[in-house]
């Protein structure tokens, strides 16, 4: 059996045959008191939350605003983490070899790691673009998630 890694997503659109799902965030910046000096969190208010919605069957009969929990297949994370970071990394690298190895000058060479960097990330991007599909089919709806129960205290 797959070992599968679990995450909450809300529905945002819910129809009779498909569902669209938006990741709920559990930490990071967005939670952290101290998000509005840190360099990180500074950067994610500059730049905004970019948003993904993932879509599946309706196979639970969901509607907006739901809580889910779907789970992700753990050889998928690992696959698409390392197109994400080491493919890059490694044309970036090869690229330097390439030109230092050419003889080129300095600056020529890191004009090339640049450009292999750049290359990488196309081949990164081309590759999920390519797989969109089939990983949104390794994508399993787990369950609905129901709210939880406040009790209140006397």
């Amino acid at each position: 059996m797959t070992m599968m890694q679990k995450e909450l997503a809300q529905v945002v659109i819910a129809d009779r045959e498909h569902v669209w799902l938006a990741p709920t965030a559990r930490s990071g910046c967005s939670s952290c008191q101290v998000n509005s000096t840190c360099g990180t969190g500074i950067l994610q208010q500059w730049l905004g939350r970019n948003r993904m919605h993932l879509k599946l069957p309706n196979t639970l009969q969901l509607e907006t605003g739901d809580q889910v929990m779907i789970g992700i297949p753990q050889q998928a994370v690992l696959i698409a983490g390392l197109w994400t970071y080491c493919v890059p990394l490694l044309a970036l690298l090869i690229a330097a070899v390439v030109a230092d190895s050419s003889g080129l000058a300095e600056g020529l060479v890191i004009v090339a790691a640049f450009a292999g960097l750049l290359v990488g990330w196309l081949a990164a991007r081309l590759y999920a673009a390519t797989r969109a599909g089939r990983a949104s089919l390794a994508i399993k709806l787990l369950g609905k998630v129901e709210p939880n129960i406040k009790l209140q205290m006397p």
